[in-house]
């Protein structure tokens, strides 16, 4: 037996971009797909507060030191 993962992230998301395409907002739909992206690639995770996505950028430990920023910044 096999099971798929369903990201509902990932579906939300393009949902979003698709509306804001068929609504005549070309460039909300383009900026989305560009962050859906970076979402896929690792570099946000994403919250939702009242049914809109808010992305935050994830750095590593590393990083977070190279720039003396504490965890709950």
């Amino acid at each position: 037996m096999t099971a798929e993962i369903f990201d509902y992230t990932l579906h939300a998301l393009r949902r979003l971009s698709a509306r804001s395409l068929e609504s005549g907002n070309p460039f909300e739909s383009y900026c989305l797909e560009e962050l859906i992206k970076g979402y896929e690639d690792g570099l946000w995770e994403v919250e939702w507060e009242r049914g809109e996505p808010l992305f935050n950028a994830l750095i590593t430990a590393e990083e977070r030191e190279r720039y003396n920023l504490k965890k709950d910044q």
